[in-house]
């Protein structure tokens, strides 16, 4: 298992050389040593890379491969080709591209017309939200699932939890429940990364601008989004707790992922000190929030079926084992014991 991660991320890694190899090929010392100008292979070599190899690297990384990724592949690449090789030399090879970025278009347009059809039922979906009583990531998800299942809509109803908690959430109060991140050091790490990003941004795209301006304005769009994507992750984990209904319970852990587990579907509740402190098991997924020490789960459910859990933008997995590490855990394996009993 470990060596098929490993070869997994390998192409993620060759991914990412390729196409940083043949952007900075051009806008660096190498583009006068290497004399590309009278070289037009080295131009053909880097369409073949950027085109071919880099789309079938990341599909290998992906494990799948369709026509419609492909399509988007390719339209992605061909946008990237213009904006890395300086038009003079993509001149004789635009066809290529052009091909490309008009295919993108059409993929834009489709999806903006997705869009506009998503905008129009928006006000639906908020108040059938509002009579849910569920925390907010698993209502509105819920919301949107049961009216389509197009991915691009699932995407956009991801990003419109991003800012709604990262610019919308300040004046709500935490919900009643057990909260997951008060006994951790999950707000000092994320804070670390929100200073970390603002540094990062003011040094090093200050620098990268006067080498590549267009690279350094892609880098720093990257990175508002991150601190975004960040402070709203903060405020979901401090508003979301554990909530229990007459089947079971939410489990929301910030954006990044949220489980709703019906007693009747749990095997055996493990408590055992020696078995929570072994290693994390190959098909268990994780509430626990990061520590600046090692930390392990005070409780382990063993699922008599799969668990369905539910990351960002729709993705979807499935766990037999759920460790969960909250803030008052007397109160929380208490409850458990009791419904499950």
């Amino acid at each position: 298992m470990i060596v098929q991660q490993k070869r997994n991320y390998l192409w993620l890694i060759l991914f990412i050389i390729v196409l940083s190899s043949n952007a900075l090929i051009y806008h660096t010392s190498l583009y006068e040593t290497l004399g590309i100008n009278n070289a037009p292979q080295v131009v053909i070599g880097s369409l073949l890379d950027i085109l071919i190899v880099a789309p079938l690297l990341l599909c290998l990384y992906l494990k799948k491969f369709n026509w419609k990724l492909a399509v988007a592949l390719f339209a992605g690449a061909s946008i990237f080709a213009t904006i890395a090789i300086p038009s003079t030399l993509l001149a004789p090879y635009k066809f290529i591209t052009n091909t490309g970025i008009l295919v993108e278009a059409a993929i834009i347009a489709f999806e903006v017309l997705v869009i506009i059809l998503f905008f129009t039922y928006l006000p639906k979906l908020i108040k059938q939200v509002r009579q849910n009583p569920s925390p907010l990531p698993f209502s509105f998800a819920t919301a949107v699932k049961q009216r389509t299942k197009n991915p691009i809509i699932q995407m956009l109803s991801s990003e419109l939890l991003v800012f709604y908690y990262a610019f919308a959430s300040w004046k709500k109060q935490p919900m009643e429940g057990v909260s997951l991140h008060q006994n951790s050091s999950y707000v000092a790490f994320q804070v670390m990364m929100l200073h970390a990003i603002v540094l990062e941004s003011l040094g090093f795209h200050w620098w990268l601008h006067s080498k590549a301006p267009i690279l350094s304005i892609i880098l720093l769009i990257l990175n508002i989004y991150g601190f975004i994507f960040i402070l709203a992750d903060l405020q979901a984990m401090r508003l979301n707790r554990i909530q229990h209904d007459s089947k079971g319970f939410y489990m929301p852990f910030g954006l990044m992922k949220q489980a709703y587990i019906e007693y009747d579907k749990i095997d055996e509740i493990i408590l055992d000190q020696e078995e929570l402190q072994v290693k994390k098991r190959k098909d268990c997924v994780e509430f626990i929030c990061r520590d600046f020490e090692e930390v392990f789960p005070q409780v382990i459910l063993k699922m008599k079926e799969p668990q369905l859990v539910r990351f960002m933008y729709g993705m979807n997995k499935r766990y037999r084992f759920v460790a969960i590490k909250c803030d008052d855990p007397n109160t929380f394996i208490g409850k458990l014991q009791k419904e499950v009993n």
